[in-house]
């Protein structure tokens, strides 16, 4: 899993990587939600790992039933593969 943001603390990303692994995407989400917002302001926009995150947080809503929420995320990967591939 490469959505591991610059500033989250180590018990951090292990309650994120613990949550994915136990199919708790409740718990999982605030924290990828956390993690996009650090590598959109750290890494930009358009980078890889910050591609990952939308990805992960997408998927997670759509997990959760979320569609609505989960679209948008989907556009915005498209659109940021776009642009750097």
């Amino acid at each position: 899993m490469r959505c591991m943001p610059v500033r989250l603390s180590p018990s951090t990303r292990e309650r994120l990587r613990a949550s994915v692994e136990l199919g708790q995407s409740a718990d999982a989400q605030p924290l990828f939600e956390r993690a996009l917002s650090i590598r959109e302001k750290v890494l930009g926009p358009t980078d890889g790992d910050t591609a990952d995150c939308l990805f992960y947080l997408a998927g997670v809503r759509f997990e959760q039933g979320q569609y609505a929420e989960a679209k948008p995320l989907s556009g915005r990967l498209d659109r940021s593969r776009q642009r750097s591939g």
